[in-house]
């Protein structure tokens, strides 16, 4: 083929668009833009064919390679309930051969004949084969009409996604299909929506719709249904078919039309060829420039923030105004620096401190000093020394005020206004102004004036040396604060200018990519020479075939084994049902015998009393039976199944919205009755604000919540927002209806009670249905739960109620044949993985749905492999596995006369004679071996355990009566002795069992309880890697570069949700441990009690665990913020370098290390919400066993002082034995 490629090329009868798309390549290599390059070159190689290429997407099992297979006519490509293809295959016609890409090394040429087994399962090998092309005779695929066959896209591996979306750009036109019964999922919402915004043309298929029970859904119904759930998705298919490939006489099959569309392809592919290509190019185009655009931007990012943060004019302006403010503020520092010291010299210098008064006074003091002067003439010495001092004080106080008022006041008011106080001041002294009188100096006017200015020059002086620190400080601050201020303006200044160079850098690279754009699509519109182009582009896809030419095709060496079933491990009991309820109900009536015996004894009547209810238990056993699954995986198929009649309605679209309880009926609840519970107006407004929020609104009432809910824009496109949107359609369109019922109950027929389970408008409103109805499964005392879907398209459905789980004697959990497991099952499979061991016995089942859908056996082993695979690795060891039709089961516990003529045709069909042999049909539907296994359960594991616990009734109560007997003989003589003996005996039990410290396992229960966290934060980080590839995976990280990092933040979110998530699960499974644990210390209590009571020989005592009943605490701790994330979001550069180059890798280790300190908080708020919630139930569960003990003790040594008291009362206990050994 190839050579025929490059003769067309040399004879020059390239396709001018071919040619167009080699000169957009050649660009595009140009710019190092790999993965656009290449995938134009793709096109550039399918248009020169004009090859048109058909791709069909969808789930995995929905049937897309079996409908490959059927529209080729030969069983080409791997179909089974299981993901089959891990990678892209191509079909197109040409010389038998294939073509296979491995992955890192290259594509490898398969010669004719080829080995149609081996290439199915290179198709499943998806970590080593990236894409297989496969010829075929032109009769079989038209010429120049190629199929590509991708993996499902709601596969658990993530790869599958990917591998799906690199192979779209080649695609003319796609075929979306879905299972029947996954129709209405978010998902196909989503990923059609990507389509379509694509601009592909998207054709969907509702396939396998064999599937289709008329009598439970009109077809026509389920047909409008389907059509209008796109339609509330603003999705405009070109065409939805119906179809079927195992009756293809079907009413409704549609395989003809779709047929016929093919020639309408063939008759149409150059004109879509050509325009399809066109308009891929174009968004390839779009995608380089932007990317390119990105990645300079990421280059210069500081530039184009900087840019965005400022217009270029207001820049300038800015700009050249703080030129101007940092002139004045440089001449302003000069001005500063001079005027503090003149400010602190002119307080100096216009303080007046020698007034008139005060120079009278130095005068005084002065005169006081000369030789001469002297004072009295008695003791005169004396007397002149005082009046010296005297005189010398009066001066210096005059001074000192002055000083104060004119020189302190002043410097602190100046000092406080430049920010510092003042803490001392300079004092001059009494000797100092002394010492400043000259000796010898005469009393006269000059020399006073002369004193005076001397002082005032100490003064100064003192004062100028004690602030000079201050001084400098403050002209160094002032200096400083215009310094700062300056720099301040240089800084703006310098930002600005840097903002005009941000805005010249980010005119360059727009203008370049601009002009890159241009070139490109110039290229694509007319180049003008593309000779060249086209030779390189022939040259590279010669390249790419030739190069790889030795590489080894790797076997698969994930293929699984064939399972052979261990029947031990999967049926559980099988012993016959019946037979086991009649041992039950044997020993019931044998308990309430021997309580009708032992009653007669007045000292046996709390005894016989105890086993009169036992035995009512026994008797009026019920089962609380919980059934769990993924919508529409036939839960409320496989629950009519199990009740023998059509009762839960059943349709292909999501119905399960509430809960609903099959139970069975009583004197107030009459058989066909339903009681339908309504949500409280508080639960229901909680609810709907949670969807409110969404849309950024929260309302206070319900009628403000239904009038901003009919506010709200209906056109909103958000993949997140339209369940939410849903729900509130769902609530304003049905509230009028329900206003006044709104916490109350209502009974209603079984008619009447489908419509609040299966219309969602009533639904929403609706908490929980329970459905009385007299069936074979009911009349075990079976109360049957029928729970939401776990992936439902509604929001509330997700919501399932994990105290289920605790609550349910049996858990059933059913997955559908053709989707054996999917990402939507994990979750609640995990759950049940970690809540396992605490159950007394295993009480779950695993019910394959649908397994008439299987081709033959061989198949159905690769299912329940498949399925029992996934649940080892959930922590589920030796499940419990059942493949079951639950559709036939149904139909082959009815009367033959009952089947409609479809149902009669399809049973003969599928299972030929066996359709009149009730047993052997039942038997080959799985129903026999599931009903044996489970009602054997209920019966015998069950049931095992209250008669065991019956038996043991009885050998106490003998046991008493024994000792009562022997004592009474043995004490006959000492009577008096003896009772004063039990009466002390009877209070050492008592003080001994009060004294009893509880201290020890409160201490061992705080230690479980930190124990038990710290390995739930080790298992939460241990699936960090998990948790974040989900998150950050290549199909949510694409498109642009920009598109990438707008969609970090949104990755993290998930990844916080997943986290908060798991934690939250793990702690809901450690309180059922810590219960456990619970139950284990009470245990050991009641041990450590026996030995220390055993020197009185009390009678045996037996802690009945089933008396432990907690309120589970409730889980709403929750996993706070989580800082840091922008920072490793920065660091990221595009997808290439995240997922090629290390980038993510480095990003995950980052995360990690930031994620550590918020779960580590978590689970140490966990552990003290545990241990305030946990250590008084211990204390009140332990102070009940104790009084529970007492009371026994009590009644015995009671009824042991009666016998002392009344010797007549021996001869009616022997008598009581020995009715009692009758009995037995």
């Amino acid at each position: 083929m190839n050579r025929a490629r490059t003769t067309e090329t040399k004879d020059k009868t390239i396709n001018p668009t071919a040619a167009s798309l080699a000169a957009v390549y050649r660009g595009m290599k140009e710019l190092d833009a790999q993965q656009e390059a290449r995938a134009v070159l793709e096109l550039y190689d399918k248009v020169k064919n004009q090859q048109f290429a058909i791709a069909f997407c969808g789930h995995f099992s929905a049937g897309k390679s079996s409908m490959i297979n059927e529209l080729i006519g030969e069983n080409i490509l791997p179909s089974s309930p299981i993901p089959t293809s891990a990678n892209v295959v191509k079909v197109q016609s040409g010389i038998p051969s294939a073509r296979v890409t491995v992955r890192d090394k290259g594509i490898i040429h398969v010669d004719a004949p080829v080995n149609l087994e081996k290439i199915k399962k290179w198709a499943k090998n998806g970590n080593e084969i990236e894409s297989i092309e496969i010829n075929v005779e032109q009769d079989l695929l038209p010429d120049r009409i190629a199929i590509y066959d991708t993996p499902g896209i709601d596969s658990t591996d993530d790869a599958h996604k990917v591998a799906t979306e690199s192979a779209l750009h080649m695609t003319d036109v796609v075929f979306y299909i879905m299972d029947y019964n996954h129709v209405l999922s978010q998902l196909n919402f989503t990923f059609i929506r990507l389509l379509k915004e694509q601009g592909k043309k998207v054709y969907l298929i509702v396939n396998q719709i064999d599937k289709h029970n008329e009598k439970e859904l009109a077809f026509s119904a389920f047909a409008e249904k389907v059509k209008n759930g796109f339609k509330s998705w603003d999705i405009e298919p070109e065409d939805i078919f119906f179809t079927t490939i195992m009756e293809k006489g079907h009413p409704g099959n549609q395989l003809r039309e779709i047929k016929m569309l093919f020639q309408k392809f063939y008759l149409a592919k150059d004109e879509w060829v050509e325009e399809n290509a066109r308009k891929e190019t174009e968004r390839l185009i779009r995608t380089t420039v932007q990317n390119g655009l990105d990645l300079d931007e990421a280059h210069h990012h500081e530039a184009f923030e900087l840019a965005g943060q400022q217009d270029k004019e207001s820049a300038k302006a800015i700009a050249g105004k703080l030129s101007e403010e940092i002139e004045t503020a440089e001449r302003k520092k000069k001005e500063n620096q001079t005027g503090i010291m003149k400010e602190f010299k002119d307080i100096l210098d216009n303080a007046i401190l020698m007034p008139f008064q005060t120079r009278d006074l130095a005068k005084n003091y002065i005169e006081s000093r000369q030789d001469s002067f002297k004072v009295g003439l008695l003791f005169a010495g004396k007397k002149t020394e005082a009046e010296r001092k005297a005189r010398l004080d009066a001066f210096y106080e005059s001074v000192k005020e002055n000083v104060k008022t004119q020189i302190s006041w002043h410097l602190k008011d100046f000092l406080q206004s430049h920010g510092v106080s003042v803490k001392s001041e300079p004092v001059i002294g009494e000797e100092t102004m002394a010492a400043l009188i000259k000796p010898g100096a005469s009393l006269n006017g000059n020399y006073v004036l002369q004193y005076c200015n001397d002082v005032v020059a100490e003064i100064k002086k003192q004062y100028t040396t004690h602030f000079r620190d201050e001084l400098h400080q403050l002209a160094d601050k002032a200096s400083e604060a215009s310094d700062h201020e300056l720099k301040k303006l240089r800084s703006e200044l310098d930002a600005q200018e840097k903002i005009l160079v941000a805005h010249k850098t980010k005119q360059e690279i727009l203008e370049k990519w601009n002009e890159v754009s241009e070139e490109l699509n110039s290229s694509l519109n007319g180049p003008l020479n593309t000779e060249g182009a086209v030779e390189e582009a022939e040259q590279h896809l010669i390249q790419r075939i030739q190069r790889v030419t030795m590489a080894e095709i790797p076997e698969n060496t994930d293929v699984k084994k064939t399972i052979e079933e261990d029947d031990t491990s999967v049926t559980g009991s099988n012993k016959n049902a019946k037979t086991e309820e009649n041992e039950l109900l044997k020993e019931a009536e044998q308990l309430q015998n021997a309580a009708a015996v032992l009653s007669k004894l007045h000292l046996m009547k709390n005894r016989a009393s105890d086993m009169n209810q036992f035995a009512e238990k026994m008797k009026n056993r019920d089962f609380t039976v919980s059934l769990f699954g993924a919508f529409s995986a036939g839960k409320s198929s496989f629950a009519n199944a199990l009740i023998g009649e059509d009762l839960l309605p059943v349709s292909p679209n999501p119905t399960t919205a509430t809960i609903n309880r099959i139970a069975p009926p009583d004197e107030k609840h009459l058989h066909g009755t339903a009681r339908i519970y309504f949500k409280k107006e508080g639960d229901l407004l909680g609810e709907i604000n949670q969807s409110l929020v969404h849309f950024g609104k929260q309302a206070g009432s319900m009628k403000e919540a239904v009038s901003i809910s009919e506010s709200i824009d209906r056109s909103q496109r958000s993949n997140e927002l339209r369940p939410h949107l849903q729900f509130l359609q769902a609530v304003c369109r049905g509230f009028d209806a329900v206003r006044d019922l709104l916490g109350k109950e209502q009974t209603v027929s079984v008619e009447q009670f489908k419509s609040f389970v299966a219309d969602e408008e009533k639904a929403c409103f609706t908490e929980s249905v329970t459905v009385y109805y007299e069936c074979a499964l009911t009349s075990m005392g079976v109360t049957l739960v029928d729970t939401p879907g776990a992936d439902s398209i509604n929001a509330r459905h997700t919501n399932v109620a994990f105290e289920f789980i605790k609550k349910s004697d049996a858990i059933l959990y059913v997955t559908y044949y053709n989707h054996a497991f999917s990402a939507a099952d994990r979750e609640f499979l995990i759950q049940l993985g970690r809540v396992k061991d605490t159950f007394e016995l295993d009480k779950m089942f695993f019910v394959i749905n649908a397994s008439d859908l299987a081709k033959d056996d061989d198949e159905l082993q690769d299912v329940v492999g498949h399925v029992g695979d996934n649940l080892r690795q959930f922590g589920i060891r030796k499940p419990k596995l059942f493949p079951m039709s639950s559709y036939f089961s149904l139909l082959g516990q009815k009367e033959p006369s009952a089947w409609l003529p479809d149902e009669a045709g399809r049973l003969k069909k599928k299972y030929g004679n066996l359709a009149g042999q009730q047993d052997n049909l039942l038997k080959e539907t799985g129903y026999i071996r599931f009903m044996n296994a489970f009602t054997g359960f209920l019966n015998h594991d069950l049931a095992h355990v209250m008669v065991t616990a019956a038996k043991k009734q009885l050998s106490q109560a003998r046991n008493v009566l024994d000792r009562f007997i022997a004592e009474a003989v043995a004490n006959q003589e000492n009577a008096e002795q003896k009772k004063e003996e039990l009466q002390r005996t009877m209070s050492e039990l008592q003080k001994k069992i009060n004294d009893y410290s509880l201290e020890q396992k409160q201490e061992a229960l705080e230690k479980e309880i930190l124990e038990l966290l710290f390995y739930v934060k080790q298992r939460v980080m241990l699936r960090f890697t998990e948790f974040f590839n989900e998150a950050f995976n290549p199909a949510v990280i694409s498109g642009s570069v920009k598109e990438q990092k707008s969609a970090l933040p949104k990755s993290g979110k998930e990844l916080h949700q997943a986290i908060q998530f798991d934690l939250q699960q793990e702690s809901r499974a450690t309180v059922l441990r810590v219960e456990k644990v619970i139950v284990r210390l009470m245990s050991e209590m009641n041990e450590e009690l026996d030995r220390k009571l055993a020197q009185w020989d009390p009678p045996q005592y037996e802690m009945q665990k089933e008396r432990v009943q907690f309120e589970t605490l409730v889980v709403e701790t929750e996993l706070g913020q989580v800082e840091g994330r922008e920072s490793v979001y920065k660091e990221f550069k595009n997808a290439k370098q995240f997922f090629e180059q290390g980038g993510k890798k480095q990003a995950m280790e980052q995360m990690y290390t930031l994620f550590e300190g918020p779960v580590s908080r978590f689970t140490d708020e966990s552990a003290d919400v545990f241990g305030r919630y946990y250590q008084p139930l211990l204390s009140v569960e332990a102070q009940k066993e104790r009084e529970l003990r007492i009371k026994e003790y009590t009644d015995y040594y009671e009824g042991l002082l009666q016998t002392l008291n009344s010797p007549s009362v021996v001869e009616e206990m022997k008598k009581t034995r020995e009715a009692l050994n009758n009995l037995v």
